[in-house]
């Protein structure tokens, strides 16, 4: 359902002037990856 379906556009808040940290699925994916903690606890 993340990678298909309902093509979801944040229309409202973006006319609102709402900013995303991380306006794309890379740039949050990237960033996700670097908080990961890279070994097993």
């Amino acid at each position: 359902i993340v990678l298909e379906g309902q093509k979801v556009k944040p229309t409202r808040v973006l006319d609102l002037g709402f900013k995303f940290k991380y306006p794309t699925i890379d740039e949050a994916c990237k960033q996700f990856a670097v908080l990961t903690p890279k070994t097993a606890y």
